[in-house]
């Protein structure tokens, strides 16, 4: 009885001992640090409690809300050097510095150095800025871009994509003659419906060939309604994945398009 008593009793003071290790620490008002203390914190979160969190992503939210108090100037200089914002610009972050930028007003001077500046990442910031924008001015620009090829496949989706919102034949055959896609499958999903908002009969042999094959089933479900778009009349069911693809690739060919229908 005293053994049970004992067990008991050293179970109830490790219990209390382990909730006191346990207690939720509290938040540090990160306001009261500098950017460059939260900078620091970023770089060294892992391994240092600097912040006195390892929370990046509260660090980061921090450090965002500080970016209109920096100059346009610096912040372009952000998308070349993260540390000097203290984020990064892309899908994952939701682009915030481009944001601030546009949130500012007229990209014009920005769209004209694009042509003189030297640095790759900036180019592409600018570039994120003027996606902002619905202008003669930006869709020109936006053409110019896609022509002069200055970036690779995953920049260039940017202006062929802003293009062939706007049905322009320029953007929609850039995107229709890549192999696969440059893009994840949340921003692409958003991409493969503008071939039939277009009317843009040229992509059947790319929407045959990847978009009804890709890995991300919201991309396939867009691929077919497409064809259903260019097909009328098209079957409505099928016994399988492979069943449809084989049934739009046979249409496909019928309607004279050049489509290998491989497995991808």
């Amino acid at each position: 009885m005293k053994t049970v008593l004992c067990i008991a009793l050293w179970l109830v003071g490790a219990s209390f001992a382990y909730a006191e290790r346990t207690k939720a620490v509290p938040r540090p008002d990160l306001k009261t640090f500098t950017s460059d203390q939260l900078k620091d914190c970023l770089e060294r979160f892992r391994s240092s409690n600097v912040c006195g969190t390892h929370d990046d992503q509260a660090i980061t939210a921090e450090l965002v809300s500080r970016l209109p108090q920096m100059t346009t100037e610096k912040l372009v200089s952000c998308f070349a050097n993260w540390k000097v914002c203290g984020t990064g610009e892309s899908q994952a972050s939701g682009w915030p510095i481009s944001d601030e930028i546009a949130h500012r007003g007229n990209p014009h001077h920005l769209l004209l150095r694009y042509w003189s500046e030297p640095d790759r990442s900036i180019r592409d910031g600018i570039v994120d800025v003027a996606y902002h924008f619905k202008t003669r001015e930006v869709a020109e620009f936006m053409r110019k871009v896609l022509i002069e090829s200055k970036g690779d496949e995953q920049e260039l989706y940017w202006p062929a994509n802003y293009l062939a919102k706007l049905c322009d034949p320029a953007g929609l055959e850039w995107l229709s003659t890549r192999e696969g896609r440059s893009q994840s499958c949340v921003v692409f999903e958003s991409t493969v419906p503008l071939f039939r908002k277009c009317d843009y009969r040229p992509a059947i042999p790319y929407i045959v060939d990847y978009s009804i094959r890709d890995a991300c089933l919201n991309i396939d479900d867009e691929g077919v309604k497409d064809l259903q778009h260019f097909f009328p009349h098209s079957r409505k069911s099928f016994d399988s994945m492979e069943d449809m693809q084989k049934y739009y690739c046979a249409r496909a060919k019928r309607g004279g398009f050049e489509v290998t229908c491989d497995s991808k």
